[in-house]
Order: structure tokens, then C-alpha cells, then sequence
């Protein structure tokens, strides 16, 4: 599943998560060759339980990044004085109406 090349690995991936994917490779051989109600059961427990650890790895790491980059963007806001909130449209013309909010023209 993953390649000697640890360049290329995404940087959630653990240890732990690349010896349960190799793990989980000998459990597919296992059942697929003995044939094993019993082994075929475990097996896609393990998958489903693997892929719930796989998923919420990548959606710490990630978040994780975008909180880093907020604290990025909103510390060079305060030091560069601009500390306009990005929701925040005063108006907007449109033709020759004037959109006040995102609910109502004027």
C-alpha cells in the first residue's frame, strides 16, 4: 500500500497506521486462502475500523493546518492594522441598486 519512498507519504500517516495497513494486508491472505467465515468477519471489522482511524487522522491533521494558517493570517492582520473581518461588505453596487446585506437590497 505504501511505497519506500517516505518523500512521498502524506505526514498524517503514523507508523502505527502503516504497520495496521500491512496488517491488514496478511488478514486479506489469511482469509482469502483458508476460506473462513470466522476470518472474513474479522478482517472487514479490522478494514472498517482501520478506515475510521485512517479518516479521523486525516481530519485532525488537517485541521490542525487550517487552524495554524487562521493564527497566521489574523496575527499579520493585527500587525498590519487590518483588522476588518473578511464577512464584513459594507455595500455592494449592483447595476444601479445597492446591496446592503446578504438578505436585502436597498
Amino acid at each position: 500500500m505504501f511505497t519506500n519512498h517516505e518523500h512521498h507519504k502524506p505526514k498524517w500517516i503514523t507508523k502505527g497506521i502503516q504497520n495496521s495497513c500491512r496488517n491488514k494486508i496478511n488478514l486479506h491472505i489469511t482469509y482469502r486462502n483458508i476460506n473462513d467465515p470466522k476470518e472474513k468477519d474479522y478482517y472487514k471489522k479490522y478494514c472498517a475500523v482501520l478506515r475510521k482511524v485512517i479518516e479521523e487522522f486525516m481530519r485532525s491533521h488537517y485541521n490542525n493546518l487550517i487552524r495554524g494558517s487562521k493564527a497566521i493570517w489574523n496575527t499579520v492582520r493585527e500587525n498590519t492594522g487590518n483588522t476588518k473581518k473578511l464577512n464584513e461588505i459594507p455595500k455592494i453596487k449592483y447595476e444601479t441598486r445597492i446591496i446592503v446585506d446578504s438578505k436585502g437590497l436597498t
